[in-house]
């Protein structure tokens, strides 16, 4: 049937792009793709338990963003948040501002207080990531580990929710666009804005 079709080819698409390229970044087109594919996926799981918003600003889809850095945050989005509830949703915004690119992924979920905040934003210290040993620690840790070997302390990272009214995580690092070598020179593709 359709629906099967479908949710093979979603599938089949997310594992191409996980053995595709071994480089740690990917242009933002491929990433929303990936998480694209995710969400579909997990809407047929969930039979209509959540809706998605994404508000992306296309000027931005040829730039170079850290491999596998959405998904597993719409993940914990959707399942420590969304799915704690009978019904939720789940908004990603990405633009730019001032030379960077922002990514606000919130959701009207459950939320967190400032105890589980500061929890969480401590596996940036490489002390805490080796002690943490939960599933959701662990994909948080790996975002700041591949965060900070791409910017090194140039990006943000930061957790706003309360309980009981949805959590929003804002992400900001550097603006790059894919490198094109022509003619021998390396040139960076940009659109003027």
């Amino acid at each position: 049937d359709d629906e099967t079709a479908e949710l093979i080819v979603s599938l089949s698409e997310m594992l191409q792009y996980t053995g595709k390229d071994s480089s740690d970044q990917a242009p933002l087109s491929a990433e929303i793709s990936w998480v694209s594919n995710y969400l579909f996926l997990m809407s047929k799981r969930y039979n209509g338990l959540f809706r998605t918003v994404l508000d992306i600003d296309e000027d931005l889809m040829d730039c170079r963003i850290p491999k596998f850095i959405l998904q597993p945050l719409v993940e914990n989005s959707l399942n420590h948040g969304v799915l704690a509830r009978e019904y939720g949703k789940i908004c990603l915004k990405i633009y730019e501002e001032r030379e960077r690119i922002i990514f606000e992924l919130s959701d009207d979920g459950e939320g967190m207080d400032e105890v589980k905040i500061r929890e969480i934003l401590s596996q940036k210290s490489a002390d805490k990531r080796r002690r943490s040993g939960n599933i959701h620690s662990i994909s948080i840790e790996n975002i700041f580990q591949r965060l900070g070997l791409i910017y090194q302390e140039d990006y943000i990272f930061e957790i706003n929710s309360r309980p009981g009214e949805g959590t929003t995580i804002y992400i900001s690092v550097p603006l790059e666009y894919r490198r094109n070598t022509q003619g021998g020179e390396e040139n960076e593709e940009r659109t003027e804005h």
